[in-house]
């Protein structure tokens, strides 16, 4: 048996998603370390998940890889091409599409629904010679998936028959000796069908087929000799309700005992209803997990609606129903199915109820079973919690109330006093350090701040959005003076953000630092004008005593010289 085929990438972030959570129907996804995982022995292959990720990060591991190996290897390799070869390629000719892939190496391809009428003609026998009350369709893998895995008791009540790719797959291998079976299919439950993967060598899905033949270079020029399978088809295996209609026509069906239905949630509710020993009187139950059937498979649905893919089938086949039926001489087998029932791990209610009592008493999450998280209820999200399939964190709720709990501790132990107010200028929101500083004030959410004060700085900011940045303000009525800083709130249009500092200390201490330097400066002009007098005092008397010596000294020149002169 291969591994698991529907992997999470490891790029994935889950974190705040959980849609994959909320789309399964089988409650078959857990989250733990911000993944999401795929709870293997509960999930049914509808491939739901892999549709729904929004980051595409789930995805099918095919057989693509080794088929390209094994073309450019020049193997010998036949194509199985499933229901949906028709409506996927939006074509009424699939004969471009088979000589395409001859063109590029495989010996021959073909629809699987070419043995569709052998198999029919098996069906009718089975429920012609049964005596059995209720039987129960098996063309869809991802239903019996369904069943052996959930509804193991009514294992007895399915069609024993193996798919059509497991019945096509031996005509080629016994037509073709020595070739290997590449199988095409739209439906994820394929890649883990026992039956299938026994007969086939590679899966591959009809998106890969596209890239092969859009890329993969050609080795022949030339197309097959003669028209590529001119055999009639069908689509009873592919579209809801067609299966019971050919039976019916069969004549093996009593008319008003068959039911029909599609869509996972339409079968689960359908077979939760049933009883073994309280069966209703219906004679067959065509049951397909995918809404309108295969028409709706993985990579189907961005192929127009499903009136437009079903119409295209129709249409293809109706133009071929003269066409001869492909021979089948082998038998067509039956098939044993497995009790896989899956036993989920219980939850202790009282393990339950503490999860809840600690959750959503102390942690402040509110009970709303709102399904934001993925379950339908907040307890059966505390019981995955308790099993280890969830995380807390993946409540809004919670989170909401921490990013609360956690902006307002920010926002009550700020030093600064924060006002949020709206274009109208009422108060929206304070926090304690702002009614600490506007004490006097009595502010209250609510309130307009033109009742309390002047607004001329708000009304400023309001009108042309601009930030007012560390502005100095005094409340003279209250002998308060602050440093304020308002601006618009980003991502909250018509909401304005106001932090308050009170620096009434600050500004007293410096208005008593300039008085103190007023004293100072004017100690220092009366020293220095002293001083000054002082000096010039000095000056004035050393200027006297200058003089005369210096005309004491000239005349005493002047007397030397005289004496010279009579000598």
């Amino acid at each position: 048996m291969r591994d698991f085929p529907i992997v999470t990438k490891e790029n994935a972030n889950c974190l705040d998603c959980y849609r994959c959570l909320r789309k399964c129907a089988m409650d078959a996804i857990d989250f733990s370390t911000g993944r999401a995982r795929i709870i293997q022995n509960k999930c049914v292959l509808c491939g739901e998940c892999v549709t729904e990720c929004p980051q595409r990060t789930k995805q099918i591991i095919t057989d693509m890889p080794r088929v390209v190996e094994a073309l450019a290897a020049g193997k010998r390799l036949v194509l199985s091409l499933g229901g949906m070869m028709v409506t996927y390629f939006e074509c009424s000719e699939p004969e471009a599409v088979i000589q395409k892939a001859y063109q590029i190496g495989f010996e021959k391809a073909e629809a699987s629904d070419t043995l569709e009428p052998h198999a029919l003609r098996a069906i009718a026998e089975t429920i012609r010679g049964s005596e059995q009350k209720l039987w129960i369709s098996s063309h869809c893998p991802t239903v019996v998936n369904l069943i052996e895995q959930h509804y193991a008791h009514l294992l007895p009540n399915l069609l024993p028959f193996p798919s059509l790719a497991k019945m096509h797959a031996e005509v080629l291998r016994a037509e073709n000796p020595g070739c290997e079976v590449v199988y095409v299919t739209a439906c994820p439950g394929e890649f883990y069908n026992r039956e299938t993967l026994a007969a086939v060598d590679y899966i591959i899905t009809f998106q890969d087929l596209s890239q092969l033949l859009r890329y993969t270079p050609q080795v022949r020029t030339e197309v097959p000799d003669g028209p590529p399978a001119p055999y009639r088809g069908g689509y009873a295996f592919t579209v809801v309700g067609n299966m019971a209609t050919e039976l019916l026509k069969a004549g093996v069906l009593r008319p008003g005992h068959t039911e029909w239905f599609s869509g996972l949630k339409s079968c689960l509710n359908i077979l939760d209803g049933l009883d073994p020993n309280n069966l209703p009187d219906v004679q067959f139950l065509e049951l397909m997990s995918c809404q309108s059937g295969c028409v709706s498979g993985l990579h189907m649905r961005q192929k127009g609606s499903i009136m437009d893919r079903c119409l295209c089938l129709e249409r293809y086949y109706h133009a071929r129903e003269t066409w001869p039926i492909r021979p089948y001489t082998g038998p067509v087998g039956q098939v044993t199915y497995l009790d896989r029932t899956y036993y989920p791990p219980k939850a202790d209610p009282s393990d339950v109820a503490e999860e809840m009592q600690r959750f959503f008493d102390q942690e402040g999450a509110k009970i709303l079973n709102c399904g934001a998280c993925g379950y339908d209820s907040c307890y059966e999200k505390s019981a995955a919690v308790v099993r280890g399939e969830a995380d807390r964190q993946m409540c809004l709720s919670y989170m909401k109330a921490k990013a609360e709990s956690f902006a307002n501790a920010i926002v009550n132990s700020s030093d600064s006093g924060i006002l949020v107010f709206d274009e109208s200028l009422k108060i929206l929101q304070t926090n304690p350090r702002l009614l600490k500083i506007f004490n006097s004030y009595k502010l209250k959410e609510g309130d307009l701040l033109s009742d309390h004060m002047a607004t001329d700085a708000f009304r400023r900011v309001i009108e042309t959005g601009q930030v007012l940045r560390d502005q100095l303000h005094h409340y003279e009525d209250i002998h308060l003076w602050t440093r304020e800083t308002i601006q618009p709130m980003e991502g909250a249009p018509g909401h304005y953000l106001a932090l308050f500092a009170n620096v009434t200390g600050q500004v007293a201490q410096r208005q008593e630092l300039e008085a103190v330097k007023g004293q100072l400066l004017e100690k220092a002009n009366e020293v220095i004008n002293d001083q000054m007098r002082v000096a010039q005092e000095i000056a004035s008397l050393l200027g006297e005593t200058t003089s005369q010596t210096k005309i004491t000294l000239l005349k005493l020149v002047r007397e030397f010289e005289r004496e010279k002169e009579l000598s």
